[in-house]
């Protein structure tokens, strides 16, 4: 959010109305229709839509807010060029992948990807705790729930092409 602030002062600075807003694969569904794309801040012009509008920049739904990666730049029409083309844009995620008979985009394996790691945490934090108890049927019974849980978190990462992250 500094660095949106930032770019907010150097279009200030500069006098730019119009910004590219930045794109990444499994970007969030509501935010994959804008990402790419170039606005007008302050409103709709020479067909260009509204910045604000469009993106929800300034809200936490929308860009830069919850977990938002996006940001964005300033645009000059006539000179710069758009960083994406609206095909590329449209292929910008690897295909969906099926595991264990659901089918996935890539967003939807990343979701599916991060709730498996809190879940290993989670386990964790109880092995831990039941460790520093004395509890040692239940430290055990944690440890191999969480052995099973890092397990199927590996198969799925490698079926995905996800990164796992050990973090």
């Amino acid at each position: 959010q500094m660095n949106l602030r930032m770019t907010d002062m150097l279009m200030d600075e500069l006098g730019a109305e119009f910004v590219e807003v930045s794109a990444h694969i499994g970007a969030r569904p509501d935010h994959q229709v804008w990402q790419g794309r170039v606005y007008h801040v302050g409103g709709a012009k020479d067909g260009y839509p509204d910045f604000e509008e469009v993106t929800g920049y300034g809200t936490d739904p929308g860009l830069g807010g919850w977990n938002c990666r996006h940001t964005f730049f300033p645009f000059f029409p006539g000179i710069s060029r758009r960083t994406y083309t609206d095909e590329q844009l449209q292929h910008i995620d690897p295909p969906p992948i099926t595991y264990g008979g659901k089918q996935y985009t890539y967003y939807e394996a990343t979701q599916r990807q991060r709730k498996m790691e809190t879940a290993i945490r989670q386990t964790k934090n109880e092995a831990i705790g039941y460790k520093s108890a004395g509890l040692d049927g239940n430290f055990q019974t944690a440890s191999i729930k969480l052995n099973m849980q890092k397990q199927a978190y590996a198969e799925f990462s490698k079926a995905a092409k996800l990164v796992m992250r050990s973090d």
